[in-house]
């Protein structure tokens, strides 16, 4: 415990080193230049922080890097980070506002763990992995309380595991294309153990891999749309609410034990 209140890293530093400031409760202010490429680990996990400014020049914020922020009030992703680790806002307990920039592709495992007010995440068309392998968590909503979770148009896949085990979710919103044959794929584990009770499919989906929806307990209709041809293995697996389904009549292929 050393007092001190305020941190302010110098003009030219490129990497916020891991753990610079960790379990430093008394710091309530950090100051980044516009040098800084990549906040690394845990750098400041469990200081007081309210608020905090990333500068355009960040590219990486690296697992925990924020965790345990119960202060932390807004986090605003700029448009240059493209990587953000493995809880890297786990228990951040005040934060009410959290958004993605325009470039990031990968968001960690657990990344919003605890954050108990924040209840709608909007995941840009550039992200292409939403799981930290080889992690047994879940994907980066698992443990978090949001329940809405839009995914922008434009979007090339719904990534692998993005909603694994994020048992808050109740509402999943796809995006449609213009182009309907330029369709996108609904990627292994998506959105496995959520607790959505419906969703729509629109006609831009052409894929829906394995165990996508596997342990959706909640999940009482499904419709799937022309468009799709592939359905994969162990689909809708241990989703014990399934009542109403409708297949489309273009599905070419089935994996094993869909149901």
């Amino acid at each position: 415990q050393s007092g001190i209140e305020t941190v302010i890293f110098e003009d030219g530093t490129e990497t916020i080193p891991a753990y610079a400031c960790k379990n430093a409760s008394s710091v309530k202010s950090v100051v980044l230049p516009d040098s800084v490429n990549i906040i690394g680990e845990g750098a400041f996990s469990g200081t007081s922080i309210s608020s905090v400014t990333i500068p355009e020049s960040v590219n990486e914020i690296q697992s925990g890097a924020f965790s345990g922020c119960e202060q932390l009030k807004e986090i605003m992703i700029p448009d240059n980070v493209t990587t953000i680790g493995e809880e890297c806002f786990a228990g951040c307990k005040s934060m009410e506002k959290f958004s993605l920039g325009k470039s990031v592709k990968s968001l960690g495992s657990l990344m919003l763990k605890g954050c108990e007010l924040i209840t709608e995440v909007t995941i840009p068309k550039t992200v292409e992995s939403g799981y930290t392998w080889p992690s047994v968590s879940g994907g980066c909503l698992a443990e978090s309380m949001v329940e809405t979770v839009i995914f922008e148009e434009g979007i090339e896949k719904i990534p692998a595991n993005i909603c694994q085990s994020a048992s808050s979710v109740k509402n999943i919103i796809l995006p449609v294309k213009e182009n309907s044959s330029d369709g996108y794929t609904i990627e292994e584990y998506a959105f496995a153990g959520t607790s959505i009770s419906t969703i729509k499919i629109p006609e831009s989906v052409t894929s829906i891999q394995n165990n996508v929806f596997s342990e959706c307990k909640y999940l009482e209709k499904i419709s799937i749309p022309e468009s799709v041809i592939f359905i994969g293995t162990e689909c809708f697996e241990k989703c014990e609410s399934l009542e109403d389904v409708s297949l489309g009549k273009n599905v070419e292929e089935y994996g094993a034990c869909v149901f």
